[in-house]
């Protein structure tokens, strides 16, 4: 877990840069984001199943809000790190990872 948060940029939520591997390979970048949404849609299905079957259905959904792309998402995101007990928390995973602190503002 510690080094999925050494991934983010400290300046993520500060500039919006268009990534270099969707402008290096475009096709494969189209590719990647295709399977992601499908897996993440098929998360979010599967975690409103396990509401009413046995199963950890929000951690599945939440899971697959994640992978999943849609407008909006950014400032979700931005919202749930500004909590202060989520960014203590990201923020002393990346202290683990030898990275320097997400930077909101």
């Amino acid at each position: 877990m510690r080094w999925l948060a050494g991934l983010i940029p400290s300046d993520y939520f500060i500039k919006k840069d268009v990534s270099k591997f969707k402008i290096n390979n475009p096709l494969l970048w189209y590719l990647v984001l295709l399977i992601k949404n499908i897996l993440g849609y098929s998360l979010i299905i599967g975690g409103i199943m396990m509401l009413v079957l046995p199963g950890q259905g929000l951690f599945t959904i939440i899971i697959g809000l994640m992978l999943s792309n849609y407008p909006g998402k950014y400032y979700i995101e931005k919202r749930f790190v500004e909590i202060p007990a989520v960014f203590k928390s990201i923020n002393w995973l990346r202290a683990k990872s030898n990275k320097p602190p997400i930077i909101l503002k």
